[in-house]
């Protein structure tokens, strides 16, 4: 007679039945053998079916053919999920359908998160066939522990059977190579422990802890202990009398008596990456049944857990100001009803996802350490409880390893009560500095606090005391950056989640002034204006390579020869990163297009490879406008060279004429000891991109002069940078920042000749740049500016008689000679 354990299965030998009906065999033979309606097979991430044994031994028996179909519909899908798959005909097989999966190198607990979601989507899409063949996933090359292989494949095959018992799939075969003596032991292992349960699982036999038996008071010994690393990404924790613990997985997949999602106000399942994870898993009745429990959209709403393997669901609703401000107290007593709510309905384990890391804001190790300080709470002040697990899943790695770090340190640490003043604080601080609607001084929330006592003294004192708080926690800073400006509703949306983030107010009614102002906790602040500042150099990098991209489709064409021998030009995207791989003298480069085949082009032999066909074919580059404004006076240079500094040859017609431009420009405001040489600054990108800005300067200001040659004065460190960057106004304020915060250049030599600009170096030598630089339209500068006003191009002193111009682009002026000189 098969056996009959509790769990309603029938086992005989290799064949495990469910109370359903199904059939669970386990064959040890050769997966090709299979005579099934869907074959699952086990392959690469190029899904090249040469690869792995499973997908080898597949192909062998079915022909190339199931390689063409694979490869067609890989192409056409793109980039797939572990737990995705790709769907063929069965080609020589014996079979209806293959599913063809590409899972990733073993690495810890997610991997097996990947395999058990792969597996409840192969057995649903193959719920309409009536047998499949699945081999030992994972267990070959990319190293799958057999025994968690084994346990999560018969987890899921029981799973499905007990939620699809109309299912007409019936028969479920687990393949594991008859030459594979591990795998083998390893399935078999498992079905052994499906007919013997084991009695030594903690949550079965393990009686209910009173809280009184081991509950520690505010004012004994931490309630944190026993921290305890499970292994990768598993951790540990006695928090009170409850039994904590931080892993990374999916929530999904927890078999706990409920899970919690926080979700939106308005119980939308489908925002939040929780909500969407619960909606797509558990199915759609979820959404149905939480709907129909809504009381207020500030209750939270329990319903049962669809298809998931949890027990139930609570979902819990955010208020919408949070999103502007986390209020950490008010959060806290939600958790913290969630947990006593669950108690008192019996429930012995609960999870939570990484509540606060999202939306809300929180970093990974303060998010962690709130949501165990919530745990705390509710353990140490609870009488007595049924609650014995709370489990944290964590669905990426790196955050998992901060979360259990900060468990870690938790560790010893003592429960204590927020001081009366603190509290005080803490309640002043969420009105006063908390959300609001309008930058309008005269609508912002106030809040009026009375300090009622009979001694004058301690009204002072306390008086002094919140002013001394709000003092020391809070600050107000005020950031520029000339970006600001051109900043759209995308970058304004940017700046609303790092508020949200660093729980701080953004200013942001003088955004067009190039000036938002920060105001916060002093910590926070500072935090804040880092991620602001990144921000910006984002943007200003992103636009950067705009301009350079347009200049260089304007100059180069790159094509390859296609099958018929005609030369087809790449797509723009493609010609840019060709070129600038080019430009740096990379030896090779690789791109994916369109059709989802990666290329590789050798940039010194000029082909290009199809990594995935291996066809080859020529590629071209051909330079459009080879030589157009580049000064005569230049010298050749070769061709992927980018910058070259020239010595004037002394006594030349070139030097004769700077020499003279420059001695009488210093215009006796310096005595001119000797000129040690001159040079000529050839560098190709800096001078194309102001010849193509001096082009729409002579289109917009036709028949006007809108350039002229002025002086830069700098010290012998910058000369390099400038060589080979050109001027770059955020080094703006190294000098003086009177009349802007631009690049600053004087009508005369003799101003930039002074020590203040032109720095001497150990020789006694001092260094100018003869600039050319597009003026246009120049008006008087003022020091908070960022950029010229409207309808101008620079700013200067005095615009009757200006000795110095500030430019706002640094592509408006052009180092053109460096004068080296005594």
């Amino acid at each position: 007679m098969p056996a009959k354990p509790s769990s309603g299965l029938g086992i005989t030998g290799d064949v495990v039945t469910t109370k359903e009906g199904f059939t669970i065999r386990l064959v040890k033979g050769k997966i090709e053998d299979s005579k099934v309606d869907v074959i699952v097979n086990s392959t690469s991430g190029d899904f090249n079916l040469n690869c792995g044994n499973v997908s080898k031994a597949l192909l062998q028996a079915a022909g190339p053919q199931l390689q063409q179909q694979c490869s067609v519909i890989k192409a056409a899908k793109g980039k797939l999920s572990p737990e995705e798959f790709i769907e063929t005909g069965p080609a020589g097989l014996n079979c209806k359908k293959v599913f063809h999966t590409s899972s990733k190198q073993f690495n810890g607990p997610a991997s097996i998160q990947d395999i058990r979601q792969l597996l409840k989507n192969l057995l649903l899409s193959a719920s309409t066939m009536r047998s499949i063949a699945i081999p030992a996933l994972g267990t070959g090359n990319l190293q799958y522990p057999a025994d968690a292989v084994a346990k999560v494949m018969y987890e899921e095959a029981i799973h499905f059977s007990a939620n699809q018992p109309r299912s007409s799939l019936k028969e479920i075969h687990f393949l594991a190579y008859h030459k594979d003596a591990r795998t083998i032991q390893a399935f078999d292992t498992e079905i052994m422990n499906l007919k013997h349960p084991a009695t030594k699982e903690g949550k079965r036999l393990k009686k209910p802890r009173l809280a009184y038996e081991n509950m520690p008071t505010p004012s004994s010994s931490s309630p944190y202990k026993n921290f305890r690393s499970l292994g990768i990404l598993q951790a540990e924790m006695d928090i009170g009398c409850v039994t904590v613990t931080i892993e990374q997985g999916d929530i999904t997949a927890s078999d706990a008596d409920a899970i919690v999602n926080l979700t939106s106000s308005d119980f939308d399942l489908k925002r939040g990456a929780v909500s969407v994870a619960i909606l797509r898993a558990g199915g759609t009745a979820i959404q149905k049944e939480c709907k129909r429990n809504i009381k207020s959209h500030l209750d939270e709403v329990w319903t049962g857990p669809g298809s998931l393997r949890c027990g139930g669901i609570c979902h819990l609703p955010i208020p919408r100001d949070f999103y502007h401000g986390i209020d950490n107290d008010r959060l806290k007593a939600m958790l913290v009803r969630i947990m006593r709510t669950a108690n008192q309905w019996n429930k012995a384990k609960l999870a939570f996802p990484a509540i606060g890391t999202g939306n809300l804001g929180k970093l990974p190790k303060e998010a962690a350490t709130f949501i165990l300080e919530c745990i705390c709470n509710f353990s140490v002040k609870e009488k007595q409880t049924q609650l014995q697990k709370i489990s944290i899943i964590v669905f990426e790695k790196l955050m998992a390893q901060e979360f259990i770090s900060a468990m870690k340190d938790m560790e010893g640490t003592k429960y204590k009560e927020k001081s009366m003043w603190q509290k005080g604080f803490d309640y002043v601080k969420s009105k006063v500095m908390g959300p609001e609607d309008s930058n309008d001084a005269d609508t912002k929330p106030k809040l009026t606090l009375k300090i009622l006592s009979l001694d004058e003294d301690q009204i002072k004192g306390a008086k002094g005391q919140l002013q001394s708080i709000i003092a020391e926690e809070t600050t107000k800073k005020s950031l520029q950056r000339e970006v600001f400006s051109r900043f759209t509703q995308r970058h304004q949306v940017k700046l609303n989640k790092i508020a949200c983030k660093y729980e701080v107010e953004i200013d942001t009614s003088k955004i067009s002034l190039n000036t938002v102002e920060l105001r916060g906790r002093t910590a926070n602040v500072m935090r804040a204006q880092d991620a602001i500042v990144e921000l910006t150099d984002m943007i200003h990098k992103s636009e950067k390579e705009e301009k350079e991209k347009a200049l260089i489709l304007k100059e180069v064409r790159w094509s390859y020869t296609n099958d018929e021998g005609q030369m087809v030009e790449f797509e723009d995207d493609i010609t840019f990163l060709l070129e600038r791989a080019y430009t740096k003298k990379d030896q090779k480069v690789k791109y994916t297009a369109d059709n989802n085949h990666k290329y590789e082009v050798n940039l010194k032999k000029m082909i290009e490879t199809d990594l995935t066909s291996k066809k080859t074919c020529s590629v071209n580059r051909q330079e459009v406008n080879v030589g157009l404004n580049v000064p005569s006076t230049w010298t050749t240079m070769n061709q992927t060279q980018q910058l070259e500094v020239k010595d004037v040859q002394p006594g030349s017609s070139e030097y004769q004429l700077v020499e003279a431009q420059f001695t009488t420009s210093l215009n006796m405001q310096y005595q001119l000891q000797s000129i040690v040489k001159i040079s000529r600054i050839q560098n190709i990108e800096l001078w194309k991109q102001y010849a193509a800005k001096k082009e729409t300067f002579g289109k917009i200001m036709a028949g006007k002069l809108f350039e002229r040659v002025l002086y830069h004065g700098t010290d012998e460190g910058t000369v390099d940078k400038i060589n080979k960057d050109g001027f770059n106004r955020s080094y703006a304020g190294k000098n003086a920042v009177m009349y802007g915060k631009g690049t600053y250049f004087a009508v005369s030599a003799g101003y930039s000749a002074r020590d203040q600009y032109s720095r001497r170096n150990a020789n006694g030598e001092k260094h100018i740049y003869l600039c050319h630089v597009l003026v246009g339209n120049c008006v008087q500068g003022k020091q908070d500016m960022m950029v010229p006003p409207d309808g101008s191009h620079s700013v200067c002193d005095n615009p009757a008689n200006s000795q110095i111009i500030v430019i706002f682009h640094d592509v408006q002026a052009y180092p053109s000679y460096l004068i080296t000189f005594k």
